[in-house]
C-alpha cells in the first residue's frame, strides 16, 4: 500500500494526524526521487501533493494546503505541455483542489475559476470513460456547486449539485453513498438559501439515512455534512 492511499484510508477513517503525516512522508520521499528521475516520478507527485493539500485541509492549516495545491497545479502544467491527454485526470484533481483552497481562503471568484475548469476537463475524461469519471465528474460538480453558492449564484449552484447527484444514482451506491450523501446535503442547504427549506427536508433526510446505514468511523467532511443537516432538519423537529 502507497502512503498516499494509506494517507486517504485514515482520512476517511477520520485519523486526521495520521492521515497528514502519511501524506507528508509520501511527499518527502517522491520530491527528492523525481529530481533523479523526473519522467518515473513527476506524475506521482503531482498525485502526493494534491493529496497533501486536502490531508492539510482536514487539519486546518489553510494556508499550507492553499500553497501544496498551486504546486500541485504548476507540476500538473509542467507535465502537459508534453502530454495532456495522459495528464488530464491529474490536472482535473489539481484544479478541484486548487479551487477549494480558495474557497476555504475566502477567495470565492478565484475558487470557481479553478473548479469550472476541473469540472470541463472532467467532462472530457466521462466521455471517453463514463464508469471511470462520472463519480469525479459529480464530486468536481458538488465542489462547483458549493462554490457558486459561495458567490450568491444559487440557482446555477442547484442545478450543478442536481447534475451531480442525477450521475451518482447511476453509479455503484455501495462505492459511492457517501458521495451520494454528501452532494444531497449541499442540495439541502442550496434550497434553504432559495428559501425553499420545506423542499430541503427530503434530500436532508435522505442524506442522514445513507449516513447512518454506513460504517463508522467517518471521514471529517462527511461528519462535518451529517452535522449540518442535523441542524438544518432540526426546526422540522
Amino acid at each position: 500500500m502507497t502512503l498516499v492511499v494509506l494517507g486517504r484510508q485514515r482520512a476517511l477513517a477520520g485519523e486526521v494526524d495520521k492521515a497528514l503525516e502519511a501524506a507528508k512522508e509520501a511527499v518527502n520521499l517522491l520530491v527528492p526521487a523525481a529530481g533523479v528521475n523526473r519522467s518515473a516520478y513527476e506524475s506521482g507527485l503531482a498525485e502526493a501533493l494534491v493529496s497533501l493539500s486536502d490531508r492539510q485541509s482536514e487539519s486546518s492549516k489553510v494556508e499550507d494546503a492553499l500553497v501544496t495545491a498551486q504546486r500541485a497545479v504548476e507540476l500538473c502544467e509542467q507535465l502537459s505541455e508534453t502530454n495532456p491527454r495522459a495528464h488530464a485526470p491529474r490536472s482535473a484533481a489539481a484544479l478541484l483542489a486548487l479551487g477549494r483552497r480558495h474557497a476555504e481562503a475566502g477567495e470565492v471568484m478565484v475558487a470557481l475559476r479553478h473548479t469550472e475548469q476541473s469540472v470541463r476537463l472532467y467532462q472530457e475524461l466521462a466521455r471517453a470513460s463514463s464508469l471511470r469519471y462520472e463519480p469525479l465528474l459529480a464530486e468536481a460538480e458538488t465542489y462547483h456547486a458549493v462554490a457558486l453558492l459561495a458567490a450568491g449564484r444559487p440557482r446555477d449552484a442547484r442545478a450543478a449539485v442536481v447534475s451531480a447527484i442525477v450521475r451518482l444514482r447511476d453509479v455503484d451506491l455501495d462505492a459511492h453513498g457517501t458521495q451520494l450523501a454528501w452532494s444531497l446535503v449541499q442540495l439541502g442547504r442550496i434550497l434553504v438559501d432559495l428559501g425553499s427549506r420545506q423542499d430541503a427536508s427530503a434530500p436532508l433526510q435522505e442524506a442522514l439515512d445513507i449516513y447512518r446505514r454506513l460504517p463508522s468511523p467517518r471521514s471529517k467532511r462527511d461528519s462535518d455534512a451529517m452535522a449540518k443537516a442535523q441542524n438544518l432538519l432540526s426546526p422540522f423537529g
